[in-house]
């Protein structure tokens, strides 16, 4: 599994640009994989998090609620991996 998160881990070019293959096998041995279903909520706004989510595949949509009052209630966008 460790190779399997390395190579996924090696085709991000901010970790290939800016750490050596020491530093990613090292990353790549703490990585839980989690699947996840539709809707499934990650996190929230101010929620404390320990972790770096790093997607393989799949889609993702995060939404940032705009405050009362504003032109557009959300503003919505949608991130490929």
């Amino acid at each position: 599994m460790i190779d399997l998160n390395m190579k996924s881990i090696s085709k991000i070019p901010f970790f290939k640009e800016n750490f050596n293959d020491d530093f990613i096998s090292a990353l790549a041995s703490k990585f839980i994989e989690e699947k996840l279903v539709p809707f499934n909520t990650i996190f929230s706004k101010n929620d404390p998090s320990n972790f770096l989510y790093i997607l393989c595949d799949g889609e993702i949509e995060y939404f940032v609620e705009i405050p009362e009052g504003s032109a557009s209630i959300l503003n919505i966008q949608t991130i490929s991996g």
